[in-house]
């Protein structure tokens, strides 16, 4: 079984059933091999959204460099943002679209109608 942050070991199963499938070649006998499994790969995401950690968080976790962390986190985010339904670029624009219309917004300092 296993345990990832934030889920069952039932979704987590099915998590991982799912990541296995969308990366077949993760652990290739060709090239360097990858400093984490699939399964530690996804824990270090689970564990960035859930806890909003940091990369300098995750090297000390996970005992990997704060760039390889964000190598590992940018195509599981992507994958698990891929198959359990969160929208396209496209959907995101317009769901922003529809939420700000009308309305100033303070983004990281900047007002921005």
């Amino acid at each position: 079984m296993y345990r990832l942050p934030g889920l069952s070991q039932r979704a987590a199963a099915v998590v991982v059933e799912r990541a296995r499938e969308a990366f077949p070649d993760w652990h290739k006998p060709v090239g360097r091999p990858k400093e984490l499994s699939l399964v530690r790969a996804l824990k270090l995401t689970l564990c960035r959204l859930r806890r909003n950690a940091t990369y300098q968080d995750l090297h000390e976790d996970f005992e990997i460099g704060r760039t390889t962390a964000w190598d590992y986190y940018q195509p599981m985010i992507e994958f698990l943002a891929r198959e359990f339904g969160y929208p396209d670029q496209e959907d995101h624009e317009e769901l922003l679209k529809m939420l700000l219309d009308g309305k100033v917004c303070l983004i990281d300092g900047t007002l921005v109608p």
